[in-house]
């Protein structure tokens, strides 16, 4: 798959894989840190496959700036497909499943 764009602040990308358009939104408002607490590891183009790092953030410099760390994962063309469905809200580690997808 394909990192299609990602934001200059570091909290957003957008990732393309096999028709399935995927947008990470990283924490709520933290835009407005302007990048400060995140280090990207990808750029837009880059090829990715899952448990790629693609984002380091210092959760704890993002929580004493006052910002919530919840992180959005969002299908974007889900008209496109059966079912789309989040798997337990919880707390994830790298490389688990959070969404399954269904044609």
């Amino acid at each position: 798959s394909t990192l299609s764009s990602s934001s200059a602040a570091s909290d957003v990308y957008k990732r393309q894989t096999d028709s399935v358009e995927i947008l990470v939104h990283v924490g709520l408002d933290t835009v407005k840190m302007g990048g400060d607490g995140f280090t990207g590891h990808v750029h837009s183009g880059d090829a990715v496959k899952k448990g790629d790092l693609i984002l380091e953030i210092d959760l704890e410099k993002v929580k004493a700036a006052g910002y919530d760390t919840s992180t959005l994962v969002v299908i974007c063309n889900t008209d496109d497909y059966g079912d789309v469905r989040g798997l337990d809200n919880k707390e994830v580690q790298p490389g688990d499943d959070v969404i399954v997808i269904t044609k």
